[in-house]
C-alpha cells in the first residue's frame, strides 16, 4: 500500500494512485512516500527530477532537500539552492522556509540574515509554522509572536507547544 505525506491510504484506481485529501499532483506523493516508508532514495530523486523536467514546481522543493541531504545523489548546497529558489519564487512557503534557513546559516550562500527574515516571513505569512518559530528564535517579526502567544493564553495546546521550542 502507499500512504501519502499524512499518512492517509493512497487509494489505488488500476495502476495510477490518486490521493483524494489533496490538490498536489499524485506523483509527488507517491514518490514522497517512497522516500518516506521505503528509504528508496535513489528512485524517488529519480522521479523528483523527472517531475522538475515536465514542469512540477512542488517537485523543485523536493529535489531541493535531496540535493541538500545527499539523498539519492550526491551533496550539492549549490544545486539545493537553485531548486529551493525557484520554488520558493512561485510562493511556495515550504522552499521559502528551506531556502530562507539556508541564508540564515549560509549554507550554499553567502549568510543574509535580511534575506534570511524575509524569506522567512514569506512563509510564516502563508502559515507556516516552523518559520515563526524559527522568526520568534531569531528575534523577528512580531506579529506572528503576538498570534502565537494569543493562542497559547487561550489555551491553545499546540501554540503552547510551541512556544515551549522556541527556547
Amino acid at each position: 500500500a502507499l500512504y501519502d505525506s499524512n499518512d492517509k491510504l493512497l487509494e489505488s484506481s488500476g495502476n495510477i494512485y490518486t490521493n483524494k485529501y489533496s490538490n498536489t499532483d499524485s506523483i509527488t506523493y507517491i514518490f514522497k512516500t517512497e522516500l518516506k516508508h521505503n528509504q528508496n532514495y535513489n528512485l524517488a530523486f529519480k522521479w523528483f527530477k523527472l517531475a522538475v523536467e515536465n514542469g512540477n514546481i512542488i517537485a523543485n522543493n523536493d529535489l531541493g532537500l535531496c540535493y541538500l541531504d545527499g539523498y539519492g545523489t550526491e551533496k550539492n548546497e549549490t544545486e539545493a539552492i537553485k531548486y529551493f529558489t525557484t520554488c520558493a519564487n512561485k510562493g511556495n512557503m515550504y522552499a521559502q522556509y528551506n531556502l530562507g534557513k539556508c541564508y540564515l546559516n549560509g549554507t550554499g550562500v553567502k549568510q543574509d540574515k535580511t534575506k534570511a527574515k524575509e524569506l522567512l516571513e514569506k512563509a510564516a505569512n502563508q502559515g507556516h509554522e516552523e518559520s515563526k518559530k524559527l522568526l520568534f528564535e531569531f528575534g523577528g517579526m512580531s506579529e506572528h509572536v503576538q498570534e502565537l502567544l494569543k493562542k497559547a493564553n487561550g489555551g491553545d495546546s499546540n501554540a503552547q507547544y510551541d512556544l515551549g521550542s522556541c527556547y
